[in-house]
């Protein structure tokens, strides 16, 4: 059967920059671990942005607890001169400015966040084990958003795909586009390959039957 990695992604910024730092688990055929910093993105811009961020969350927060303040004045004072008759409106009691300011403060505090993500993005890691199969970028490069830098693959699980004529199949006891799942246990797979002198063998589980035959071999594929 014909072996493929289950994840296989190109590693991609979600932010632009000088490429300041590659790791030696970053080039052509080279392993990482889940998690391993693999590529890092100047961050110089990302930080100033991160310290104006926090500057308008701060100055916002004051708004707010000024037009607060100014709301209990006012309200203290249309309680004081209730003989006027008339119903304050909201702006009058200052509550529009103080929904303005709260608006303006999830804004700016939205923009913290933003500028928090953008600076964690400068380090470029991926949530598995894997090897890569390509490294297309070096240090000093400037890449943009969306630029790939490399391909990396999966090592923690792969998938063969398997070809089955319709007896072998009816062998298995098994229908087209079968799945398997919690109310049908997988059936076991044996692989076993020669490399060299040297003979390996693992213990697999078939998930999956195709619910087409090939128009070209007449053959049924399933995925271990």
């Amino acid at each position: 059967g014909e072996v493929r990695p289950k994840t296989e992604i190109d590693v991609v910024p979600q932010v632009s920059g000088r490429i300041v730092a590659i790791s030696e688990s970053f080039n052509d055929g080279a392993a990482f671990r889940a998690g391993d910093l693999l590529v890092k993105i100047d961050d110089t811009d990302y930080q100033l942005a991160l310290v104006r961020a926090e500057s308008r969350v701060a100055a916002a927060r004051t708004e707010l607890e000024r037009q607060l303040a100014t709301q209990d004045i006012k309200e203290q004072e249309w309680a004081d001169n209730r003989s006027r008759g008339e119903k304050p409106t909201d702006f009058a009691l200052n509550k529009t400015q103080v929904a303005e300011a709260r608006a303006a403060l999830r804004s700016a505090e939205a923009d913290l966040r933003q500028a928090r993500l953008d600076l964690e993005r400068t380090e470029i890691r991926v949530p598995f084990d894997g090897h890569v199969r390509q490294r297309s970028v070096g240090i000093g490069q400037f890449v943009a958003a969306g630029m790939p830098l490399g391909r990396v693959f999966s090592s923690d699980t792969v998938e063969v795909r398997l070809p089955l004529t319709d007896t072998q199949l009816a062998e298995l006891n098994l229908p087209l586009g079968y799945a398997a799942g919690d109310a049908e246990p997988a059936p076991a797979v044996h692989f076993s390959i020669r490399l060299g002198n040297r003979d390996y063998e693992w213990l697999g589980r078939l998930v999956r039957v195709s619910a087409a035959v090939d128009e070209d071999t007449r053959l049924i594929y399933a995925t271990a």
